[in-house]
């Protein structure tokens, strides 16, 4: 009955704050107005007419009752609610492609690391930064480009600039949650 009524369940107006869209001045015409009620209901005492003193105070309440509802919809009302909507992070994966990445260490070429860890099928990092985040490939060397899979790399350039390529990967993913 509730939803019917108002819309929205009772859950998000005890969750949220109710706010009246009013000048201050027009929220201290409140006290004003709350006098008249009362000089209305003391109006109403004074001439009876063949009705109870009950009878008059309870006309009196119900008209009251009718105008601060009026009034109440006239200030327009809002419902202020705050949510969180869930959207997964970015984040930006610079690879190297370098020839320097062709040097040995420790028995292996350095980019067999890289090529095990980012490969698009068989890669337990990649795999895990994408069941968390939305991931994007970028690889710089000679220049910084958006990578589909570790397939394009060929780490033939001659040399690799880490700071332009954090600046590149800034710009593309400017406005995105990193």
């Amino acid at each position: 009955m509730f939803e019917t009524l108002f819309k929205y369940p009772a859950e998000y107006f005890s969750d949220g704050t109710l706010i009246l869209a009013l000048p201050w001045w027009q929220m201290a015409l409140a006290l004003p107005l709350i006098f008249a009620a009362v000089m209305l209901l003391l109006g109403y005492l004074r001439i009876r007419g063949g009705l109870g003193a009950r009878d008059l105070v309870a006309v009196s309440l119900l008209r009251s009752l009718a105008v601060a509802v009026a009034l109440f919809c006239l200030s327009r009302p809002l419902l202020e609610v705050s949510a969180t909507v869930p959207q997964p992070g970015v984040v930006g994966v610079l690879l190297d492609n370098s020839i320097s990445m062709r040097l040995a260490a420790d028995g292996n070429p350095r980019h067999s690391f890289v090529d095990r860890s980012f490969d698009a099928e068989t890669g337990d990092l990649l795999r895990a930064l994408r069941g968390r985040f939305d991931t994007r490939l970028f690889r710089f060397g000679a220049a910084t480009e958006p990578l589909d899979g570790i397939g394009q790399l060929d780490y033939g350039d001659g040399a690799s600039d880490l700071g332009e390529a954090l600046g590149y990967v800034r710009e593309a993913l400017d406005g995105e949650p990193l």
